[in-house]
């Protein structure tokens, strides 16, 4: 067993008392922290003008701090892109700006400069957006709102140019999660073995295998957390990101793993308990919940929302302080979702013949405000800013038909499904408009406002059968598949 001593090291930015601000944005709360990068140029006859850009990655309207030393005092010109500002450098020769990136910023590596007559310096940012946690975001959402390059009038044009896999791996234990953090990509199957790769070329960097009986289980609802260090946390254990070492803070494996306020949220595998925060500089647990452990966990400000059968759980998940408990006396949770304001979930109603609804909860109470009979079993839910998506009636003696429901309860549109090829585990991933359903051999594209078919992209293995395909991730232009044969690569041509 290692174990491993984390040294911090605290960081200096000397900011000026003048700073530019354009219009508000909100930080995603994905974007990588990591240090600015510094771009040096020669300023004439005079001192040696620089500029940083912190951080180096940012998503497209996200804000960034660019800081300039070696300028004269005065006005300087300061570019992110196609933005323009401009700041005033103070009698040293210093200015800071805060800079909105452009939500048009096709993703991708742009240039900042900062120029003032002669003077002129310039650095790189890299904008784009990470899928770095299960459901996009700690909300379990499944949307990612930043995607720009894939339309509904491009996405049919989409086309597999290759597949993450990695040799010698069983089989039987597919890839279940996938993550992207930078150039990085990050896979762990439905067994808890992580592997990562390189996303521009494929190929495996290192590979990590749990070896044990109660490891992490992978899927589209849960997998391990990558910091901004590219380190993976699966609870209390702890992959170097550079070459997979494991070090381990304690024994607690977890189901799927969140950062939130600073510290590590886990939820513990099946051997028991509730929900557990680590503090991330000592790996010490900081709280453990005595309850709702064997469900699911997702997050909105100030609230730990955690399942376990009929019983949904409010946590906060700062102190583990316990906020309430409801418990549904007509079925069990199975599925929660939200849009940041609106708690929507699946759960199964008793009331008659056994079936499932889609329900809206009240997010002070867990009290059900609204609910929309699904007829039998459904898929997962995934929940935008104004409707929640599911394919509904997956019995055997029923359609398959995907739909789509008003936040207020009310239906809004209907599309049959091609029978034979929808999948129990089916999860619907939403971006720039446009609904992605994995089907089996498939990929169905729909429009999230009408419901309409946009494109159906055949899938093949190797050998020439259809793939099983798990979840959609859709991230700067491309859509990575997880299936029972690796990752699938779909992207422009």
């Amino acid at each position: 067993m290692k174990i491993r001593s984390r040294v911090l090291v605290a960081a200096t930015v000397v900011v000026s008392a003048v700073s530019v601000a354009l219009a508000s944005g909100t930080a995603s709360a994905h974007a990588p922290t990591t240090p600015a990068v510094r771009g040096l140029a020669v300023a004439g006859a005079g001192a040696v003008s620089t500029v940083a850009v912190g951080p180096r990655s940012m998503r497209p309207g996200g804000r960034v701090t660019l800081s300039g030393a070696g300028y004269r005092p005065g006005m300087v010109t300061v570019t992110v892109g196609v933005a323009r500002v401009t700041a005033t450098a103070d009698g040293t020769g210093r200015f800071s700006a805060r800079v909105q990136v452009p939500w048009a910023t096709v993703p991708g590596v742009v240039t900042v400069t900062a120029v003032q007559g002669v003077r002129r310096a310039s650095a790189s940012l890299r904008v784009g957006v990470d899928w770095k946690v299960p459901g996009f975001n700690r909300a379990h959402s499944f949307v990612n709102p930043y995607e720009k390059q894939l339309t509904t009038t491009t996405v049919a044009r989409l086309a597999v140019m290759g597949r993450f896999d990695a040799a010698g791996r069983d089989p039987d234990d597919p890839f279940g999660w996938f993550a992207t953090v930078g150039d990085s990509a990050y896979a762990c199957t439905l067994l808890g073995d992580v592997v990562k790769f390189d996303l521009t070329t494929r190929k495996p960097l290192w590979f990590y295998e749990t070896g044990e009986e109660h490891g992490q289980r992978c899927g589209g609802e849960g997998g391990p957390y990558v910091d901004g260090n590219g380190d993976v946390w699966i609870g209390q254990i702890l992959l170097d990101g550079a070459n997979g070492d494991e070090f381990r803070w304690g024994f607690y494996y977890a189901d799927a793993t969140i950062a939130y306020g600073g510290l590590i949220l886990a939820m513990p595998t099946a051997v028991g308990g509730g929900p557990f925060a680590l503090d991330p500089k000592t790996g010490d647990v900081v709280w453990k919940a005595t309850a709702g452990g064997t469900g699911g966990f997702i997050t909105s400000p100030g609230v730990l929302y955690h399942w376990d059968g009929d019983i949904l759980y409010a946590t906060d998940p700062t102190s583990g302080r316990d906020l309430w408990a409801h418990t549904f006396p007509d079925g069990y949770l199975r599925d929660l979702a939200s849009n940041g304001k609106q708690l929507i979930g699946v759960k199964s109603d008793t009331t008659g013949e056994p079936r499932e609804v889609l329900a809206s909860f009240d997010p002070q109470s867990g009290e059900p405000t609204w609910k929309v009979d699904l007829s039998g079993r459904s898929s997962f839910v995934t929940v935008d800013a104004s409707r929640a998506y599911l394919i509904r009636s997956l019995t055997a003696k029923d359609d398959r038909t995907l739909v789509s429901v008003g936040l207020d309860g009310k239906q809004q549109w209907a599309t049959p499904l091609p029978r034979a090829d929808v999948l129990y585990h089916t999860r619907i991933t939403q971006a720039n408009g446009i609904l992605y359903v994995p089907l089996y051999g498939a990929l169905n594209t729909y429009d999230a406002t009408t419901g309409a078919l946009l494109d159906t992209l055949p899938l093949r293995d190797p050998a020439g059968d259809k793939v099983v395909p798990g979840t959609a991730i859709v991230d700067d232009g491309h859509v990575y598949l997880t299936t029972t044969t690796g990752v699938y690569d779909l992207t422009l041509p």
